[in-house]
């Protein structure tokens, strides 16, 4: 034992002996004062006894120096510090008795620096553990990333699949490009969205030019898809609509052609309206035709102004030669009639001499007021005798029934 020990020992024991006699003392109503001296005294031996006490010196031990995990990430740490001391891990304050332990679970595949200090009567120690993953727990940690990888994969893939687009595919792709390791499975799937893709394009080209080839070749694109049959399917009878509805528009338009290279041909207007009924049952405008149609019909006007020109030209003409021959017929008439006239006057001067050659003292009958001359009271009236000379004096003409 120490001196100091020795020192805190004999005051402890002077301490207990001076309180049981100060206590006696007081029983027995003695003096005290001598038992208190002996009291003092003994604090006093304790106080020099542990004012000669060494102070405890900091220190911090950790075992062992460099960590490694198992194949689970984990490893353990053990250690030793002054049992007053305040202990920190990575910042994180340790409870413990002057032991500790201390277990460490690393996250990733990195190494990792793990901070240990303690603080004992204000001073720190501070020491550094490094910390490194293990063969088995790297590949764990691979395995656990492809796992994920591979779920990220496959739920891009599902997008990508449900909703096919460029933007989703472009994902999946970019997903299974991280994939460490090939998967068949996948990698088919990501062509069958990939043939997709290219049989929308394939579709949004056919929807703005429908043919026919193109019809067909969708059509077999489509039957070998796996994916949104249904969809596709509907888009492509539209197509087929489109291209029915072309189809039959070419085929109206090829005849509105046809009638309309015939009637320039006869411009007969009973060819033009046929042309012009068959443009305007059209589906779709057709400028060209138009233009011609219209061309057609000016064409069709001329003609029909060149021949009425011509007729009204004809009947001018007929009118004219007609009126000519009309004249001349009528001149040809009158002087006909005029030789008639003169020959009957000639006629009538040769009647009227011969009349008045034959009439010398002939006797007929006359009326006052009438224009005939009669051999014999002819019908009522007021008949008189009259020499033939006389009656053909006032102008009489025979009577038809007399003579």
């Amino acid at each position: 034992m120490v001196f100091w020990e020795v020192l805190i020992v004999l005051g402890f024991v002077l301490l207990i002996v001076s309180g049981w006699r100060l206590w006696r003392a007081f029983r027995q109503k003695k003096p005290k004062k001598p038992v208190l001296l002996i009291a003092v005294g003994s604090l006093l031996l304790m106080a020099a006894g542990g004012s000669q006490v060494p102070v405890e010196a900091a220190y911090l031990k950790i075992s062992p120096q460099q960590l490694e995990t198992d194949p689970s990430g984990n490893c353990h740490l053990e250690g030793t510090t002054n049992s007053e001391a305040e202990l920190f891990i990575d910042g994180e304050e340790i409870s413990h008795e002057g032991t500790f332990t201390y277990d460490i679970q690393l996250v990733d595949d990195g190494t990792k620096e793990l901070v240990i200090k303690s603080v004992f009567r204000g001073e720190e120690t501070v020491k550094t553990i490094e910390i490194t993953p293990s063969t088995g727990y790297l590949a764990h940690l691979e395995s656990q990333a492809e796992k994920e990888r591979l779920k990220l994969a496959d739920t891009a893939l599902a997008t990508a699949e449900k909703e096919p687009s460029q933007e989703h595919f472009d994902v999946a792709f970019t997903q299974i490009q991280a994939l460490s390791q090939s998967y068949p499975e996948l990698e088919q799937r990501l062509e069958d969205v990939a043939d997709y893709l290219e049989i929308i394009g394939s579709l949004e080209e056919l929807e703005q030019e429908p043919t026919r080839e193109g019809l067909v070749a969708i059509q077999t694109q489509v039957a070998a898809s796996p994916l949104a049959k249904d969809a596709l399917t509907k888009r492509v009878a539209a197509c087929e609509k489109q291209v029915h509805e072309q189809e039959k528009n070419t085929k109206l338009v090829a005849a509105a052609k046809e009638k309309i290279k015939h009637a320039e041909t006869t411009l007969a207007n009973d060819d033009y309206q046929s042309a012009l009924e068959a443009l305007t049952t059209l589906p779709t405008k057709q400028p060209t035709l138009e233009k011609r149609l219209q061309n057609l019909h000016h064409a069709i006007e001329e003609k029909q102004a060149a021949e009425k020109a011509q007729a009204d030209a004809e009947k001018k003409a007929a009118q004219e030669k007609e009126a000519q021959e009309k004249a001349a017929e009528e001149q040809r008439q009158q002087e006909i009639q005029a030789a008639q006239e003169q020959e009957q006057i000639q006629q009538q001067a040769q009647d009227q001499q011969t009349t008045q050659e034959a009439a010398v003292g002939q006797t007929v009958m006359v009326t006052p007021t009438g224009s005939k001359y009669h051999t014999h009271k002819c019908g009522n009236g007021n008949f008189t005798p009259a020499t033939l000379e006389e009656a053909l004096a006032r102008n009489l003409t025979p009577c038809s029934k007399c003579f």
